[in-house]
C-alpha cells in the first residue's frame, strides 16, 4: 500500500463485504534491523556458554497419580503428554524429516508478574537450547496501533524461530527435557503457526 490510509480503507472495504469472518483483525508490525542482527548472535552464544542440553532422552508417560497432576494452562500431564505426542507426530510424519522449520508466535504479555517471569525462563530455556542445535530467533517484530477502530490486533510481539529440521522439532516435543521445561509455563504464546503445511497425522 502507499500509504496506511489505503490499508485503512482497504480493510474498512473487506469488513463491510466479507461474509466469511465475524472479524477481521490487522496487526502492524515494525522490525529493528539493529535488534535482528544482534539476536542470532545472542542466541549461539547462549548456546555456547551453557552446559549440554539433552533432548534425545523421551519423556515417560505420566501414570496414575502424576497422570491428573496440573503440568500448565490448566492441563493434566496425562493430557499434555497425548496432546504433545500427537503434535509431534504430525510434524515428524508429514513430510521430509531434514525439511527446516519456522515458527511464527504470536505474543501476547500476562499483566501478572509471575506469568511473565515463568514466560521469560521459558524463552530463556528454549533460546539456550536452540543455540547449541543451529536454532533459534530469526526474526522479531514490535507491534504498532494502526487505528482506532478496535480492529487492530492485540499482541504485544511477533517472533519468528527457526527449527533445523522436521525430525529435531518432533524429537524434542517428545522428550523429558521439554516437558519438564513447559511445566507451570503460563500461556503466553497466544498463537503460533508453522510455515511448513502439515495436517494432524492419525
Amino acid at each position: 500500500w502507499d500509504s496506511k490510509n489505503d490499508f485503512l480503507k482497504l480493510r474498512m472495504e473487506y469488513i463491510s463485504t466479507s461474509k466469511i469472518w465475524v472479524k477481521e483483525i490487522s496487526q502492524g508490525l515494525r522490525r529493528s534491523g539493529i535488534k535482528n542482527l544482534l539476536i542470532p548472535q545472542v542466541v549461539a552464544f547462549l548456546g555456547y556458554v551453557s552446559g549440554k542440553i539433552d533432548i534425545i532422552e523421551p519423556a515417560n508417560e505420566p501414570k496414575g497419580e502424576e497422570a491428573v497432576e496440573v503440568h500448565y494452562h490448566g492441563e493434566t500431564k496425562g493430557e499434555v503428554y497425548k496432546k504433545v505426542n500427537q503434535i509431534a507426530k504430525a510434524i515428524g510424519d508429514d513430510g521430509p524429516s531434514d525439511e527446516p522449520l519456522l515458527m511464527w508466535n504470536w505474543l501476547q504479555e500476562s499483566k501478572i508478574k509471575k506469568e511473565r517471569d515463568a514466560d521469560n525462563a521459558y524463552g530463556l530455556k528454549m533460546m539456550k537450547m536452540l543455540g547449541q542445535n543451529g536454532g533459534g530467533i530469526i526474526h522479531m517484530f514490535d507491534t504498532v496501533q494502526l487505528s482506532d477502530d478496535n480492529n487492530d490486533g492485540v499482541f504485544d510481539r511477533v517472533v519468528a524461530v527457526h527449527y533445523p529440521h522436521r525430525k529435531f522439532m518432533s524429537t524434542l516435543l517428545r522428550s523429558q527435557w521439554m516437558f519438564d521445561t513447559t511445566k507451570g509455563k503460563s500461556p503466553g504464546d497466544t498463537l503460533a503457526c508453522l510455515t511448513v503445511p502439515f495436517s494432524m497425522a492419525n
